[in-house]
């Protein structure tokens, strides 16, 4: 898909691994990034999907069903975790295709991740879209500390998976209270949820400070993500560096 801002940008599906804490890949999120031609400039997705079309939401969220299945066979065999983001539009599009919804709940590991902004505007057609989505599929919470909403879904189990946001994760990196802070969140949250994964590990230090902690996986610049052709080498290639 070509999306045309100040000059053409062009939708590139990646895969960003999640890791355990010995190297082995938990599962991959489905991360979509729009780059220029030239590949000089790169947008995340959140920042382009306010100004995309209805048409526009439906032809990428097809780009994304369509690498899940040439991927799905690698997805079983390995039994991986597999986080796809979504938000209000591409919500709708899932929803209203009675197909989509039963191919999609049919992988195993299939997640469908959204952020605290989803669940914390207050607006009733969104609450009710959120509803229809956890009747139907595995829910995962991609911000959860963001400080948009408060940890009511969380403890309501509303949620299969949680991973922790990224920029409360590295403000809590820079204090003594690391450890201490973790734990109380193992605690509190590890038992409202079956995975528990967190974000901001992006170097080697990060890395070392978290590791013994009992986090279901990581996720982090460490671990950059790759092209869907080279999704095997998140399985064979150097478990813990790039």
């Amino acid at each position: 898909m070509v999306v045309t801002l100040e000059c053409a940008y062009y939708s590139q599906c990646l895969f960003q691994p999640l890791r355990r804490s010995d190297g082995s890949l938990y599962g991959v999120e489905l991360v979509t990034r729009f780059v220029t031609e030239d590949g000089v400039v790169q947008m995340p997705e959140a920042l382009v999907s306010t100004r995309l079309s209805p048409f526009q939401h439906s032809q990428l969220l097809d780009e994304k069903v369509s690498l899940l299945r040439s991927c799905q066979s690698v997805f079983l065999k390995h039994r991986l975790v597999i986080w796809m983001p979504v938000e209000q539009n591409s919500a709708r599009c899932i929803l209203s295709d009675e197909s989509l919804v039963g191919y999609l709940t049919s992988i195993p590991g299939l997640h469908l991740g959204i952020t605290e902004q989803f669940i914390a505007s207050g607006d009733h057609y969104l609450a009710n879209l959120f509803s229809s989505l956890e009747r139907h599929f595995l829910l995962a919470l991609l911000n959860y500390g963001a400080g948009h909403t408060s940890g009511q879904l969380i403890f309501q189990r509303q949620f299969n998976a949680i991973m922790l946001d990224k920029q409360f994760i590295q403000s809590c990196l820079k204090k003594a209270s690391f450890l201490p802070v973790m734990y109380a969140i193992l605690n509190q949250v590890g038992s409202a949820c079956h995975g528990l994964v967190i974000n901001g590990i992006d170097d080697e230090k990060s890395f070392t400070r978290t590791r013994p902690l009992p986090f279901t996986a990581m996720q982090g610049a460490l671990w950059p993500p790759v092209i869907p052709e080279n999704l095997m080498l998140l399985l064979y290639g150097n478990p813990l560096y790039p």
